[in-house]
């Protein structure tokens, strides 16, 4: 029984991912044309400075927030947390105050993501950015947020080039002084 369980949800977990890799990808787009068109009437508070260390921090404690009304009805938790398993094939480990916590069970023994390449937004996109406020780190991460007015001119002009890099436009100076405003 065991196994025919398994032979069912691997080939189910892929079909799931594959379509959801593409639509998020769709989404991912269509977010980051919002980001620049709210970028152009509001800046964020911090900039998301440093690089991921892989440390494995983040895939062994991923917490998804819940409507507090949802967190009360344990019916509506497993299901999510059995969709959650099925897409991202993460664990869940419990529910804290309106979050529940999951680990990830692609994470390696030594830390690796063996599917970097095609992990969730969700993974791609940690530690988010914010408007308002800046996002919990874990011990050891190597991002950190740095507020947006202590930045000098260099590292402005860094961040500039490569938000504008990432959209493929090519950049002039009116760009790097209206990001330093």
């Amino acid at each position: 029984m065991k196994h025919l369980k398994r032979a069912f949800i691997i080939p189910l977990r892929f079909i799931v991912q594959v379509i959801f890799f593409i639509a998020e990808w769709l989404t991912t787009i269509a977010d980051r044309i919002a980001l620049v068109l709210i970028s152009l009437f509001y800046k964020s508070q911090y900039i998301r400075v440093g690089k991921c260390q892989r440390t494995g921090q983040c895939c062994l404690k991923i917490g998804m927030h819940l409507p507090k009304s949802w967190a009360k009805k344990q019916w509506i938790v497993n299901l999510v947390s059995k969709w959650h398993h099925l897409h991202y094939n993460f664990e869940k480990l419990g529910v804290v105050d309106n979050v529940i916590v999951y680990r990830c069970l692609y994470l390696t023994k030594n830390k690796t993501c063996p599917i970097h390449f095609f992990k969730p937004r969700l993974c791609r996109e940690f530690p988010p950015r914010k408007f308002v406020g800046k996002a919990d780190l874990y011990e050891g991460c190597g991002f950190s947020y740095v507020p947006r007015k202590s930045l000098g001119f260099e590292r402005v002009l860094k961040e500039a080039q490569n938000k504008h890099k990432a959209f493929g436009l090519r950049m002039n100076v009116k760009d790097v002084e209206k990001d330093a405003g």
